[in-house]
């Protein structure tokens, strides 16, 4: 079965180098991308266009164009209306990543990812940026979407030969459904 997606959210992470799937991205009715995102330079790999900007409520993030849709995501003590809060797992808080993936997914949304690696990767973006975050717990975040992969809501955008090491394989796929 083909997974065609309603939106590609387009994480930072180094994955999304990992094959052009520029064209790809583009192609889809609705685009989101994260915090300081940068297309400039990479398009070939993570497009240019954007539908919606997705950030949290810090200050490292910088400030753009303020006719793109924005959806912001603050800890529950900072939210305004129309805010999205973080879930809660053992021991933190869900990145604006994942918190994005599962917003999208309760408005009915089939989501395709690109360029997310859940915080495995040696660095932290696919463009050059501060350190490696340690805030998240990749296993906690991949638990929050266990469901989600395992009944295809949710698909990672990748050329058949493309393994990543920060993904679900098929088997992880096949355990999360017989567990459901």
């Amino acid at each position: 079965m083909t997974f065609t997606p309603d939106i590609i959210l387009v994480g930072n992470g180094p994955a999304a180098l990992s094959w052009p799937a520029g064209s790809l991205i583009d192609a889809c009715p609705q685009v989101g991308r994260f915090n300081n995102f940068k297309t400039e330079g990479y398009e070939e790999f993570v497009g240019s266009k954007t539908t919606v900007w997705i950030r949290n409520d810090t200050q490292t993030v910088l400030p753009r164009d303020d006719s793109l849709p924005t959806l912001v995501v603050t800890k529950p003590d900072r939210a305004r209306p129309g805010d999205l809060v973080p879930s809660l797992y053992p021991g933190g808080w869900a990145s604006t990543g994942v918190t994005a993936i599962l917003y999208f997914v309760q408005q009915g949304l089939r989501v395709g990812l690109h360029g997310f690696d859940f915080f495995k990767a040696a660095t932290h973006h696919y463009f050059p940026s501060e350190s490696r975050n340690t805030v998240h717990d990749p296993e906690q975040e991949l638990k929050l979407l266990a469901l989600h992969f395992a009944f295809g809501q949710l698909a990672v955008l990748r050329e058949p030969e493309c393994r990543s090491p920060y993904l679900p394989t098929k088997a992880q796929l096949r355990q999360w459904r017989s567990n459901a």
